[in-house]
């Protein structure tokens, strides 16, 4: 039946080809950061409200967050299809967050119309989903309970190759502040107690540490605050880290860890040290191979040509991936191999090209026939269920 869906779902997108990229490219030119993001939101709602659907704003409480259901009736299960749309500060879209909400746009359009069309049972989700660069916009929608009818969860990510995600990085989040007291630095500097060393003391455990760190694990930060004049010493200073592993047991040690290594930089220092943990901390995601095997073949299907990737990213959505399976389909938006990493300006252009905007409706055309494949097969349903519940 694939072969039979796909035409009817890549037809659908096409339709709407234009409307898609409108509210994309709306969504790039007006880049908004995480919570922020109200006419990100809006554009996304008055696409979906074009399709005679009801949109819940205000989901879970989020002002920037919604969600449009489609139902054919049935037993079938809830698919949520998750869109995001934040920008990083100062830079915009350079992760093409934009081209997730045209792939989720995208799918949602093709397998409503397959849904109709080979009357499949169930119900699709289009979920908007809010700040994902740093605050967990989708933690907080598991925290409020409104994901839990979901049976599976689809994603995609603009990348510079095309295959599923081989894996995502928990991520613990801090903000490291030392206080010391001030004083002249050549007058009086015995006076003084340097909240700046304890930072450099901060950065040094962490550079000596790094030769012991496996593999999969990841430490870096930034002095955010690194003191107001050189005659001064500083009394207040202020760093961000970023505590990254593959594993979410290896997570927990490797942030008592970094206290630690934070607190000893404090007492050679004769410094307080205020550690913040950000609260939606990111987990590694749950794989499940039924599943992603079924987005590659999807994948190939809606005509992409796939290459290996190993470097892992870290995403909210694998916390979705703890409560049902779940897939993120990385599609590639470059398209002459070079290898531009995200989050850099030569992304961002990329992303902004017609290239990476038929792209990113061709990865909406793969979601939507994975979202066919596991709506028509309860075998298939079963054997990815199986696989999670594992």
């Amino acid at each position: 039946m694939a072969r039979e869906m796909l035409p009817a779902i890549e037809n659908a997108i096409a339709a709407k080809k234009d409307a898609l990229a409108a509210v994309a490219k709306e969504i790039y030119d007006n880049p908004e950061v995480g919570l922020k993001e109200f006419n990100s939101a809006r554009v996304q709602c008055e696409y979906l409200s074009g399709m005679g659907l009801d949109v819940t704003r205000n989901f879970g409480g989020r002002e920037t967050a919604f969600r449009a259901d489609f139902s054919n009736g049935g037993n079938g299960p809830v698919i949520g299809i998750f869109s995001e749309y934040d920008a990083l500060p100062q830079i915009g879209h350079a992760c093409g967050h934009h081209l997730i909400t045209l792939s989720a746009l995208s799918a949602f359009t093709g397998i409503t119309a397959a849904m109709k069309e080979f009357n499949l049972p169930g119900t699709v989700a289009l979920i908007g989903s809010p700040a994902e660069e740093a605050l967990g916009g989708k933690i907080d929608l598991l925290r409020a309970g409104v994901l839990n009818d979901l049976d599976f969860a689809l994603i995609t990510h603009p990348y510079f190759a095309t295959n599923t995600d081989p894996g995502n990085l928990a991520v613990g989040r801090y903000d490291v502040i030392y206080h010391g007291r001030a004083a002249h630095a050549s007058v009086a500097p015995e006076k003084g107690i340097n909240a700046l060393d304890a930072q450099n003391l901060l950065f040094n455990g962490i550079s000596f540490w790094r030769q012991q760190l496996p593999g999969t694990a990841r430490v870096h930060g930034v002095i955010t605050n690194g003191g107001a004049m050189p005659n001064i010493i500083p009394d207040y200073t202020s760093s961000f880290f970023y505590v990254r592993s593959t594993d979410n047991d290896m997570q927990k040690a490797l942030e008592e860890r970094f206290q630690r290594i934070a607190r000893g930089a404090a007492m050679m220092t004769d410094c307080e040290v205020e550690l913040r943990k950000y609260p939606n901390s990111y987990s590694a995601n749950k794989a499940v191979p039924a599943l992603e095997d079924t987005a590659r073949e999807s994948m190939t299907q809606a005509g992409f040509e796939l290459r290996t990737i190993t470097q892992k990213i870290s995403t909210d959505f694998a916390d979705v991936t703890l409560i049902c399976p779940g897939v993120n389909f990385m599609f590639d938006v470059i398209g002459d191999g070079s290898e531009i990493p995200l989050h850099s300006e030569e992304f961002k252009q990329r992303a902004a090209l017609e290239f990476a905007y038929n792209q990113a409706m061709r990865a909406g055309a793969a979601v939507a026939l994975t979202a066919a494949k596991v709506l028509s097969d309860q075998n298939l349903r079963n054997k990815i269920q199986k696989e999670f519940r594992g």
